[in-house]
């Protein structure tokens, strides 16, 4: 996300240290490391419920399609059940019969 090597830190070091002091310096990094798990704290309680509000949304379509599955009567009405064909087999008596099977033997 940031690309920042070795010299950029030293410098954002050497500023810290002339702007805050060496005295304050340890309370100023104290603090901006507790702002940091907290913001850290909160992106993961973010992402956590956004991650169970997915599961919720695949629970649901789970608890639809049981509930199709479970009141299932064909009777009343099969056209959603049934799967018509691509192309419908060929009658019994169009079909041709294999060369292989001519009834000559050798």
């Amino acid at each position: 996300m940031f690309d920042v090597g070795w010299s950029e830190l030293l410098v954002i070091a050497v500023v810290a240290i002339i702007v805050v002091g060496p005295k304050d310096l340890p309370r100023m990094l104290r603090t901006a490391g507790q702002w940091a798990r907290q913001a850290r704290r909160l992106a993961n309680e973010f992402k956590s419920s956004l991650d169970e509000v997915a599961r919720e949304a695949e629970l649901d379509e789970v608890k639809k399609s049981i509930h199709h599955i479970t009141n299932f009567d064909p009777a009343t009405r099969p056209e959603p059940y049934i799967k018509p064909a691509e192309t419908p087999p060929p009658p019994l008596s169009e079909a041709k019969p294999d060369k292989k099977d001519d009834g000559a033997t050798s």
